[in-house]
């Protein structure tokens, strides 16, 4: 029978225990399904909207066809075209911080292992700059935050075409690779540079002074010493006990001094200040409770200062040995410089009698 003229046409009838909702509603279904990839299979359901075919209750949805460029095992490497958004734009898993910060930085031909007892960890603006500027290739991989992106745009790009990782990574990330709170957003690990002997220093002409540190055991109090050292000239920081890397406390706290300054670890200090008298310096330990004054005393220009613990001093047997002993004089109203400001008493005075370029 003719329906008459103006009348709406009759509604699809929908499948058995299908609701109004499920037959032809498209609210609340997923993009992906109310616009599916392209569905190559046969229609066998002439005349029903595609999204209706999926929506019958207790049927399953068949699998859409894997786009092209795909494989058993998920999409290959760089077929993106005609996948899902969903697969297309979807993000790797986060590795670990140094998972994958240390795949690519070793120069150690392929295969061969890793020697993490040759790496250094610097922290600290200053100190990283003057890494980065005295010795970039021995840089392995760079770790700082989204802050400092800009003021280190040039080790960024610098480390891009060496191949050498760089990560920008949170602050609470830094603190636990750096082990210090006080790293300053950046953190540079590198081929920590084989130092000369103290042989090779001693046997360098012209004027010179060493500082030589007897029990000094605090990061901070060594970086400081490191520090003024390099801006007063010294050829070296002598330590005594077995050599280790340095903790990324002193280099922070040298600020770049120890790019410029080398701290040369011996046994024992009596006998490298033995082997310093026979090379022509003068041995001159440091006394807060006697000694001739610094200001009145007569100072070579090749000079090795011996400074001791604050609460210990230095060791009898060590100022036995000094030529000279010395007294920082002042207004007396506390017992001691700190040994970081008394190196710097001594330095500076050292500097202003035999000024060096």
């Amino acid at each position: 029978m003719t329906a008459p003229k103006g009348a709406p046409p009759p509604a699809t009838p929908a499948f058995k225990g299908a609701s109004r909702f499920d037959s032809y509603a498209t609210k609340g279904v997923p993009k992906f399904d109310a616009h599916p990839t392209k569905d190559t299979t046969k229609d066998k359901t002439k005349g029903a909207p595609r999204f209706e075919r999926a929506a019958r209750r207790g049927a399953p949805r068949p699998p859409a066809p894997a786009p092209k460029g795909t494989s058993k095992g998920g999409p290959t490497r760089g077929s993106t075209q005609g996948a899902p958004r969903f697969v297309a734009h979807a993000s790797p898993r986060p590795e670990p911080a140094d998972a994958r910060a240390t795949r690519a930085e070793s120069s150690a031909p392929k295969g061969a292992p890793r020697d993490h007892g040759n790496e250094i960890k610097v922290c600290g603006r200053h100190a990283c700059r003057a890494l980065f500027e005295r010795r970039p290739q021995q840089i392995l991989r760079v770790y700082l935050t989204e802050e400092m992106l800009t003021p280190f745009g040039d080790l960024a790009h610098d480390c891009a075409e060496r191949r050498r990782p760089y990560r920008v990574v949170g602050a609470e990330e830094l603190e636990r690779i750096t082990e210090s709170r006080h790293h300053e957003g950046i953190c540079i690990v590198a081929t920590a540079a084989a130092p000369p002997s103290l042989t090779e220093i001693l046997r360098a002409p012209g004027p010179g002074w060493l500082v030589a540190l007897a029990g000094v055991a605090n990061p901070h109090n060594t970086g400081a010493i490191v520090r003024t050292a390099a801006n007063f000239g010294a050829r070296a920081v002598v330590v005594e006990g077995v050599a280790r890397r340095l903790p990324p406390a002193v280099y922070r706290t040298a600020q770049g001094g120890a790019e410029w300054v080398d701290v040369v670890t011996v046994p024992a200090l009596a006998p490298a200040l033995g082997e310093a008298k026979r090379a022509g310096y003068t041995v001159c330990a440091t006394s807060s409770h006697g000694g001739v004054d610094l200001f009145a005393a007569e100072l070579p220009p090749r000079t090795v200062i011996v400074l001791g613990a604050e609460d210990e001093g230095l060791p009898p047997a060590l100022a036995s040995a000094a030529d000279l002993t010395l007294r920082i004089p002042g207004s007396g109203r506390v017992e001691s410089l700190n040994v970081a400001a008394a190196t710097a008493v001594l330095l500076g005075d050292l500097w202003r009698r035999h000024p060096r370029s």
